[in-house]
């Protein structure tokens, strides 16, 4: 009996370690730290005033109000401790924001792009005593790209040229282009805008100004094979921005067709390096596809309907970003075959374990997109983190990496 017993016990153990539990929230005492030397350099933020102030905001306040910032040391670097209840490898999405006092008007200002993260990994240490383990995020500088580093010292013209070609693609797929506040039939004049100072002209977002406006239209580009051009009606559009002393290496621009805010959705941009160009010249494409930055294309609105690059002959295979990533739920993928080939499209997670397949079968020459809904073979929804979208095509292989977030 005694021998039964003890077996019993030993089974009724042995029976809980085989059981997967579902990791449990721990609260963390997470440090954020925002260097904002860039922005005070530019004039965006004034230390001094009561009104400028710097926050952190994410999914674990709610991207309201947030949590404020201090810089007690005066060093132009901002911090905060925000207590939180974190699972363990879970992505976490946060940003910067800060208010300024602009002549008497208080306005806000976001970090650029798509949102930061960052996970814990469930072993950090409790570093001050206080019985809640401690994690450090950062410190980074505001926008990332606004640093000590990161501005012009010497006067530098940048001749940026946009290629508009996808935008008439698109007018000869749909006749029109209804986005940006208004339906365009034509491509009448291109212009450039943007938020950097310390340029000339301006570069400013054109769409808030009148038209006529002289600061407005000095922005217009122009393909008459003049003033840097270098080809005239080649639908290669071109202006030259000189970037005086402190103007940002990193601007934050977008293209826009007859003054319409027009290229992507509002609050996504190019953001590129401009200070170490060969021969000062940067190249776009109007509408460039889904990737990381966080910018898409003119058709973006109806890739159901025509996908990426519907008129683009391409040599190549190729794969795609996934677009939206990070994503909640569900996100597109793409790719183009030159050829007929066999195809497989597998999702994994990061460490290799296959978690859904999405084709397996031949496909014909062209673009094709397919749609991730964010679950497992057996149709179950899996859990945040980081996955793979790996594409074999014939010869060819490429993966992508897959941020979801819920």
């Amino acid at each position: 009996m005694k021998h039964r017993f003890l077996s019993t016990i030993i089974t009724f153990f042995i029976f809980l370690l085989s059981i997967q539990i579902s990791p449990a929230q721990t609260q963390y005492e997470v440090h954020f730290a925002c260097d904002m030397e860039g922005q005070i350099l530019l004039g965006n933020f004034d230390p001094t005033s009561p009104d400028d102030r710097v926050y952190v905001r994410g999914i674990f306040n709610g991207w309201g109000t947030g949590d404020e910032m201090f810089d007690p040391d005066n060093n132009a670097i901002y911090t905060a401790t925000v207590f939180m209840d974190l699972i363990p490898d879970t992505l976490v999405p946060y940003k910067f924001f800060y208010t300024h006092n602009n002549n008497g008007t208080i306005v806000g200002w976001w970090e650029h792009g798509i949102e930061k993260i960052f996970a814990v990994a469930g072993c950090e240490a409790d570093t001050n005593g206080n019985s809640v383990p401690d994690f450090q995020v950062g410190p980074r500088y505001f926008d990332d790209g606004f640093f000590i580093d990161g501005f012009f010292y010497t006067p530098t013209d940048i001749i940026f040229q946009v290629d508009i070609q996808p935008a008439l693609a698109y007018l000869t797929a749909f006749d029109s282009i209804p986005f940006g506040g208004t339906t365009i039939t034509s491509i009448d004049c291109v212009y450039i805008a943007g938020d950097a100072g310390n340029t000339t002209p301006q570069m400013q977002w054109i769409w808030e100004l009148p038209p006529g406006d002289p600061t407005r239209e000095v922005l217009q580009m122009n393909d008459s094979g003049q003033n840097g051009d270098l080809v005239a009606g080649d639908n290669i559009w071109t202006i030259t921005i000189n970037f005086g002393f402190l103007a940002p290496a990193f601007p934050t621009y977008k293209f826009s067709l007859n003054g319409f805010d027009n290229e992507s959705r509002p609050f996504e941009h190019h953001r590129e390096e401009v200070d170490n160009l060969p021969g000062n010249q940067q190249f776009d494409e109007f509408g460039e596809p889904p990737g990381s930055i966080g910018y898409h294309c003119v058709w973006s609105y109806s890739l159901t309907a025509i996908g990426p690059h519907p008129f683009q002959v391409s040599q190549k295979f190729e794969l795609l970003q996934n677009y939206p990533n990070p994503f909640n739920s569900s996100t597109t993928i793409h790719y183009y075959l030159p050829e007929t080939s066999p195809v497989k499209l597998v999702i994994y997670d990061i460490v290799g374990k296959r978690i859904f397949s999405l084709v397996n079968q031949t496909q014909i020459p062209g673009w094709h997109t397919v749609q991730y809904e964010g679950i497992n073979q057996s149709g179950q929804a899996v859990s945040s983190g980081i996955y793979l979208a790996r594409l074999e095509a014939g010869q060819y292989s490429a993966s992508r990496k897959m941020i979801l977030l819920k």
